[in-house]
This record gives structure tokens, C-alpha cells and sequence, in this order.
């Protein structure tokens, strides 16, 4: 599985290989799987499905991708909305 580095709000998913070249994806790619921070346990868990909404941040009031992700890592339902003001959102949901 290859992992590529991803910014709230990005339109290219990078990955520099062992040999300093760097690999990229362009477009709006929806993720198969997502490493969730430490903080929440830094598991790597499946995206489940995507949706294009309003930003939870209340002083936001753009719209942007949410991920719905897969919840067996004894944590509850995870969801992460991508803000390219704020950073990436982690927030509970169904």
C-alpha cells in the first residue's frame, strides 16, 4: 500500500521516493484509508464514504470533502472534514 501526503484543500497527492523523485497524483482523489493522528490513536482506518459539505468550523462557510470512516478501532465513529483554513477536522458522527 503507498501512502501520499495530503493538505486540507490540496488538489495533488505527493510522495517523494527512496531516490528523491516524487510521485503525484492529480485531481480530487477520494482515499481508500486514512491514518487518523496520534491523538485519536494513529490507527489506519478505511474511508467508508465521502460527501462535499459545509465546513464544521463556525467561522468557515465554505464547503469542502467529509469522510465517513470506518469505526472498528474502538474509538466510536470518526469522520474528518478537510478545511484548508483550518487543517484537517476530526469530529464523531454517524
Amino acid at each position: 500500500m503507498e501512502f501520499f501526503d495530503k493538505r486540507p484543500g490540496d488538489k495533488v497527492l505527493t510522495k517523494v521516493l527512496e531516490d528523491g523523485t516524487v510521485m503525484a497524483i492529480l485531481g480530487d482523489v477520494v482515499p481508500d484509508v486514512v491514518r487518523l493522528p496520534s491523538e485519536l490513536g494513529g490507527h489506519v482506518v478505511k474511508v467508508l464514504s465521502h460527501i462535499t459539505a459545509s465546513c464544521i468550523a463556525k467561522d468557515c462557510d465554505q464547503h469542502h470533502h467529509h469522510y465517513r470512516l470506518d469505526h472498528d478501532v474502538g474509538i466510536g465513529k470518526i469522520n474528518v472534514c478537510g478545511c484548508p483554513k483550518h487543517g484537517f477536522l476530526w469530529y464523531k458522527g454517524g
